[in-house]
């Protein structure tokens, strides 16, 4: 992976197996959630930090860091999950609903 040295003043190249992503997340003031991408590696006593997007970020995750980011994506989704069976129970209920398939009704 290429970075940029400062230090340097030119671009180096890092070994892949050198090479950690690292997210930083931060709320704004107006309360929503920014997630920021990034490579990070070691180069010449150098700390490199390289911004990338999502897909870049996701094929440098360990196995480990990757089950992890999974389970605290499932985690978050369980409420939304939970509200949204509710709202079709509650259609259901009213009336509101309208079957699939012609067997359904």
């Amino acid at each position: 992976m290429q970075f940029y040295s400062v230090k340097e003043r030119r671009i180096v190249e890092v070994p892949r197996e050198q090479v950690r992503a690292h997210r930083y997340e931060r709320i704004t003031k107006s309360g929503k959630r920014q997630v920021c991408y990034a490579l990070r590696a070691e180069f010449n006593g150098q700390r490199l930090t390289k911004f990338v997007d999502e897909a870049t970020y996701l094929e440098y995750l360990s196995d480990d860091e990757e089950e992890q980011l999974w389970d605290e994506a499932f985690a978050r989704s369980q409420d939304l999950l939970a509200r949204m069976a509710e709202e079709a129970i509650r259609e259901y209920r009213a009336g509101e609903t309208q079957p699939l398939f012609k067997d359904d009704e």
